[in-house]
């Protein structure tokens, strides 16, 4: 099995975790090729840590979803399964809700 390409991790379920357990996010830096977000902590004061990634699901998670503060009703918690989200697509081709 090819091991991913550095960068190429999918960030949605760790920044899901990240927002399930209170700390919040923000990006820092989104182009078609990569992003950059920072994990702050819950107060949204410290920079605690600061992630990059090249993934798709992450590009077009974090293009709808910039900071961890949108309501809940608008975005499933961590216990989904990996990258389901609004206007997504899987690996399958079929979008989220088919």
């Amino acid at each position: 099995m090819d091991e991913p390409e550095s960068g190429a991790v999918d960030l949605v379920p760790a920044l899901l975790r990240w927002r399930d357990f209170g700390g919040v996010w923000r990006l820092i830096a989104l182009s078609e090729q990569e992003a950059s977000v920072a994990l702050c902590r819950c107060d949204g004061g410290e920079e605690v840590e600061r992630l990059s990634s090249s993934h798709p699901a992450t590009l077009a998670f974090l293009a709808e979803f910039p900071d961890s503060e949108f309501p809940n009703s608008e975005f499933p918690n961590s216990e989904f399964p990996n990258s389901e989200f609004p206007n997504s697509e899987r690996a399958d081709g079929t979008g989220a809700g088919g």
